[in-house]
């Protein structure tokens, strides 16, 4: 664990130095995304990334169960209800996560925050430990279904309703084709908890100037860690979506 947070942080820093060389200038043409421009175009970024990151297209997939051995039919379906009203309840994400610095806050479609459990059309603020850029990161809820033993949320990355609009722009350090499901199912002996994410391909195309393209390649390889056979392993995202279904999977 200590070694996994001191390769984290120094991707931190590497984040670090193009932000603050990009302070020189408040405008969204940084300073640091000029010095990167003069050498990559977004093509040429996005294959370096590729090269150097392997990071593009990956696919992560964290669950966690519990036993229902023994319970009765009633103490199963309170169980699974308790189960979807915590995943519903986005805004309490950061006590059910056990890494710190985390924060998800619940708005809707138009960006006001709201405190009630999530729905279609709501997006989630996100805000991350450990990022030096002090961005947040956006997420859309465009699909919610739900069974009489399965709740799935499904979410994609999107642009920030607090920022100037800009067309094609992906506040994310994902690109917008990729997509986590979040779920919790229970059968008649185990509760399952789940965050499937596909198309997690880092975000050097849809950023909103090459400083944030840059940024975002090193904030995805923070969230993927380390990785093999084309699945994470170990990293930010990795160990955030186990705590979440390690909380969400209790039977107790």
């Amino acid at each position: 664990m200590f070694m996994m947070f001191k390769k984290l942080m120094v991707l931190s820093l590497c984040s670090l130095f193009i932000i603050v060389s990009a302070k020189a200038d408040t405008n969204e043409n940084l300073l640091g995304a000029e010095l990167i421009t003069d050498s990559y175009t977004f093509e040429e970024l996005s294959a370096l990334d590729q090269e150097f990151f392997h990071i593009n297209r990956l696919e992560s997939d964290s669950s966690s169960s519990c036993s229902l051995s023994g319970k009765t039919d009633s103490e199963k379906k309170s169980i699974f209800d308790r189960a979807v009203s915590r995943l519903l309840n986005v805004n309490n994400f950061e006590n059910e996560i056990t890494l710190p610095g985390q924060d998800f806050i619940l708005h809707d479609k138009n960006g006001s925050i709201i405190s009630r459990p999530a729905k279609y059309g709501d997006l989630i603020e996100i805000k991350l430990p450990m990022d030096p850029t002090l961005r947040t990161y956006w997420v859309r809820i465009e699909q919610v279904t739900t069974s009489k033993n399965e709740l799935k949320i499904i979410v994609r990355p999107t642009l920030n309703p607090l920022l100037r609009y800009k067309h094609g722009v992906t506040d994310h350090f994902f690109t917008s084709a990729a997509t986590n499901t979040f779920s919790v199912s229970y059968s008649s002996n185990k509760l399952t908890a789940r965050v499937h994410g596909q198309n997690e391909e880092a975000n050097t195309s849809e950023a909103r100037s090459w400083a944030d393209a840059a940024a975002n390649a090193t904030i995805a390889t923070m969230a993927w860690g380390v990785y093999s056979n084309g699945k994470a392993k170990m990293g930010l995202q990795s160990y955030t979506w186990k705590s979440l279904t390690t909380s969400l999977a209790d039977c107790n």
